[in-house]
């Protein structure tokens, strides 16, 4: 998700609305990637993505860049959510390891605790960046592991 599109959203939006955004996004919608859950404080987002035909590669699984898109921004909408415009957050790299082939819809869950946040909020306290880093589980029907995306965002304090 574009950096500009991030700026609108800062604020916290009511999840409904989120949701509407977010299932409207047009890369989203073209891979049929579908936020089903925002929870009200930003801190619990469930995404969802149906095999269907236009997600299927040459295999007739699930397309690896369809898994690697469904966790983009996510945690960066999350922390901006909960931190503010006070802060500098930017997606700055994310990896994949593909575990097997994905023959069902999946899932990925993105998770923030209140310890988390307090953790970045101490470590840029002073204007310092701080990478936060996750793993994101991509997980099948039969809740076994299609895909491990490993997600860094960098965050900083903004200067006054």
């Amino acid at each position: 998700m574009s950096g500009h599109l991030l700026k609108k959203i800062q604020t916290i939006l009511p999840p409904s609305i989120m949701r509407h955004i977010i299932n409207t996004y047009k890369p989203f919608r073209g891979a049929r990637i579908k936020m089903t859950y925002l929870s009200k404080d930003y801190r619990q987002v469930i995404i969802k993505m149906p095999l269907k035909w236009n997600n299927k590669n040459y295999f007739g699984t699930q397309y690896g860049g369809s898994l690697f898109s469904m966790t983009d921004s996510f945690y960066a909408i999350m922390l901006a959510s909960n931190l503010g415009r006070n802060y500098i957050i930017w997606d700055i790299e994310a990896n994949i390891k593909f575990i097997k082939p994905g023959y069902s819809e999946v899932r990925a869950e993105f998770n923030l605790s209140i310890d988390e946040l307090n953790e970045i909020k101490l470590a840029t306290q002073n204007g310092d960046k701080f990478i936060f880093e996750k793993l994101v589980e991509v997980i099948d029907k039969q809740n076994e592991i299609i895909a491990l995306v490993n997600k860094k965002i960098y965050i900083r304090k903004k200067r006054d």
